[in-house]
């Protein structure tokens, strides 16, 4: 089975698994699959604590996450399926106002802190002005 058919055994939703890449049908993440192998599980045992999904299934996780590095991104043909995870925040008239300022302080520093999570594991959630 070729890289483009196992591709397509994932799909991300966004109403699924918090549109996280996932086993086409199922609700398993690409990255639950991913960890028990560098855990150390066999394909053979991940099929018995999964009944439910097939050895090209797992193939298809190893496929996913080699061309995410390959690629250094999402493969093209899921990029698509998912949503614009992008968050744009402004809080300059809280920040202006100062009975709002302590709050508006404590909301950029929440996201100041998501957006170096975001960047430590490579992903751009949000971004702040």
């Amino acid at each position: 089975m070729n890289r483009t058919n196992l591709l397509s055994r994932i799909s991300i939703d966004p109403n699924i698994c918090l549109g996280k890449p996932s086993i086409r049908g199922h609700r398993i993440w690409v990255s639950l699959i991913l960890d028990c192998l560098a855990s150390g599980a066999t394909i053979e045992e991940i099929i018995q604590q999964y009944p439910s999904i097939e050895r090209e299934d797992i193939l298809a996780c190893i496929a996913y996450g080699a061309e995410v590095i390959d690629k250094n991104s999402e493969p093209p043909q899921l990029a698509s399926l998912k949503p614009d995870r992008v968050i744009y925040a402004d809080f300059s008239e809280m920040a202006n106002d100062t009975e709002y300022q302590a709050e508006a302080l404590a909301i950029c520093q929440e996201f100041e802190v998501a957006d170096w999570e975001a960047w430590l594991i490579g992903e751009s959630e949000y971004e702040t002005r």
